[in-house]
């Protein structure tokens, strides 16, 4: 299936935050439109199977043309949407924590198996390499521990073509999630810790 929000790089980090809440913007406005005709499906005891792969029309482009697809499943729009909000709440919590990374290197808003990271940042003396998730129940503690193996797989790639420069590992998720580390920033409803490795 082809990505919602295709992958963007080499972007001041205060235009990436402005196009990605537009984005978010786009998809929530499309998912409201598509709401408006399910109204039948509630008679329905497959309601749900039914809403869950609707085909939405994403109606809008945003100013870097991230959003490709005309169409795409209800369900995974939710989905995604949620990743996106923590991804937004990350960029905004490292406009402000992380003032040495400013730049976005590279960014997998809604393709977190390609790449070496979802969100890598940097500037004149350091790299962050953030994972975002936005994974509920009993699969938050497997998502965070193949995350951070992932961190330490990009964190050892980055450092390696981003000589001399410190090279910071994050992850962003949902503070509702699970147990999440004690030493951790908030922004919003996103929960953004630091991996050592």
């Amino acid at each position: 299936m082809a990505c919602l929000v295709e992958h963007f790089e080499d972007r001041g980090l205060q235009e990436s935050i402005s196009t990605l809440e537009q984005v978010i913007m786009i998809l929530r406005d499309s998912v409201i439109r598509s709401r408006k005709d399910a109204e039948e499906l509630s008679a329905q005891i497959d309601w749900a199977c039914t809403l869950k792969r609707r085909q939405v029309e994403i109606a809008g482009r945003d100013s870097w043309n991230l959003l490709s697809l005309e169409h795409h499943d209800y369900g995974e729009i939710v989905d995604q949407c949620a990743t996106l909000a923590r991804l937004f709440e990350a960029m905004c919590w490292a406009k402000s924590d992380l003032p040495d990374c400013q730049h976005v290197l590279s960014c997998d808003p809604t393709q977190s198996s390609d790449g070496a990271a979802d969100l890598i940042l940097d500037g004149p003396g350091a790299v962050a390499v953030i994972e975002v998730s936005d994974t509920i129940g009993t699969a938050f503690r497997a998502k965070v521990r193949a995350q951070t193996t992932r961190l330490v797989e990009a964190r050892r790639i980055v450092a390696g073509v981003c000589q001399r420069r410190v090279v910071r590992s994050f992850i962003a998720m949902n503070v509702d999630g699970g147990a999440v580390p004690r030493n951790h920033w908030t922004n919003g409803s996103t929960a953004i810790w630091e991996i050592f490795a």
